[in-house]
């Protein structure tokens, strides 16, 4: 039997189901994981590895909320694709069951994997290995940090906080290239500092060797003494 995936749809949503969908294989034959159009490189190159495991569009329509299509727009999608014998896996606010704090646990707990999953069976160690990645300024000795906030929605990440006589690299958004192309540099820097973004959920899912920083006052939905369960130690700042 086949599978189809109805979940959230932003890019950080993906990468923290990662793992769920490849432990979905033992269960169905096929998994069809959805994505919005602009996003199809990323996860085309997240699941390269994976034969069972397919990418399909979802539109991205103005009037709906991000993230979260209509289910008449998902069912469009998935009639496009020719998934409509498939069994539909909702999760998220497609499940029924509601979402706790920590979203990412949901999305296991809805599709009864096992959270450790996330971890075990992320393929994104492996997937960016096979793409391009970007080619970094020499530093001149300078400590590298690798740096993402959002200044198109006004979360930023405030620079007097950061390291003196650093050299920051911060990722240029393009919907022709997969997120994987700035893995190397990640791995590599000596700090990474992120708002709550697909980035902080990249940088956990690879071997980063240097610290890493949640910055929350920019973008912080949650209670002030919650924390997300990683796979790496992150320091929180406030």
């Amino acid at each position: 039997m086949d599978a189809v995936i109805v979940t959230h749809l932003g890019v950080g949503d993906g990468i923290i189901q990662s793992g769920l969908a490849i432990a979905l294989l033992d269960r169905y034959d096929h998994v069809a994981f959805p994505t919005y159009q602009e996003y199809l490189p990323t996860f085309q190159s997240i699941f390269a590895l994976q034969p069972r495991i397919s990418v399909y569009p979802v539109p991205r329509l103005k009037f709906e909320d991000y993230g979260s299509p209509r289910d008449p727009t998902y069912n469009r999608a998935i009639d496009a694709a020719n998934l409509n014998s498939a069994h539909k896996i909702k999760l998220g606010v497609y499940s029924g069951f509601g979402i706790g704090w920590d979203f990412t646990k949901s999305f296991y707990q809805h599709a009864n994997v096992d959270y450790s999953m996330r971890w075990r069976l992320c393929p994104i160690a492996q997937a960016w290995k096979a793409v391009a990645q970007i080619q970094t300024q020499s530093t001149n000795g300078q400590r590298k940090i690798f740096l993402h906030d959002d200044s198109t929605r006004g979360f930023f990440i405030q620079r007097h906080r950061l390291s003196r006589e650093s050299h920051i690299i911060s990722p240029v958004r393009s919907f022709d290239e997969s997120i994987l192309r700035y893995a190397s540099c990640i791995i590599d820097c000596d700090e990474i500092h992120c708002i709550d973004s697909a980035f902080f959920w990249l940088a956990d899912s690879l071997p980063a060797g240097g610290h890493l920083f949640l910055h929350r006052y920019p973008r912080w939905q949650r209670p002030r003494e919650f924390r997300y369960e990683t796979f790496r130690h992150w320091n929180y700042v406030d």
